[in-house]
């Protein structure tokens, strides 16, 4: 089997916001960070580290097609009432049909960008926060 065969390709995912396929996705990145806190010890060189808990964080980048989400996110800035999202991820190899997808609770988003005008097609980044994500299926 050639790597070709194997590797995952962006075109087999799919992103759902709330249940809802988003047909105009263009990348989403979920990242999570371990927070550590150095330790230095007296008689050594070396510092370590405690591990202290993690974040996690995202950016979607979608293509623009309606204002819906920016009107939300505007109203829950000007309300100090965040609301809470679930994000679900599926990427599936078309080769294989093996599947890996997370769900991503406590989605909140952090930024928006509501006034964007400029030649071409425009396109959204936009950035947030949530809980660990959840394992649904892995690709092994």
């Amino acid at each position: 089997m050639s790597l070709s065969q194997i590797a995952l390709v962006g075109t087999g995912g799919k992103v759902f916001l709330d249940g809802n396929l988003i047909a105009y996705i263009k990348s989403i990145n979920i990242k999570v960070t371990g927070d550590f806190e150095d330790i230095e010890s007296c008689g050594s060189f070396e510092t370590d580290y405690a591990y202290t808990g993690c974040k996690c964080e995202g950016t979607m980048e979608v293509t623009r097609v309606n204002s819906n989400l920016n009107v939300e996110v505007l109203d829950d800035f000007k309300n100090g009432r965040m609301t809470m999202h679930t994000i679900v991820s599926r990427l599936t190899n078309q080769n294989t049909n093996q599947t890996e997808s997370y769900s991503v609770e406590n989605v909140v988003f952090t930024e928006v960008t509501p006034v964007e005008t400029k030649k071409g097609v425009l396109t959204q980044s936009i950035p947030f926060k949530c809980s660990l994500p959840k394992v649904l299926s892995s690709i092994a």
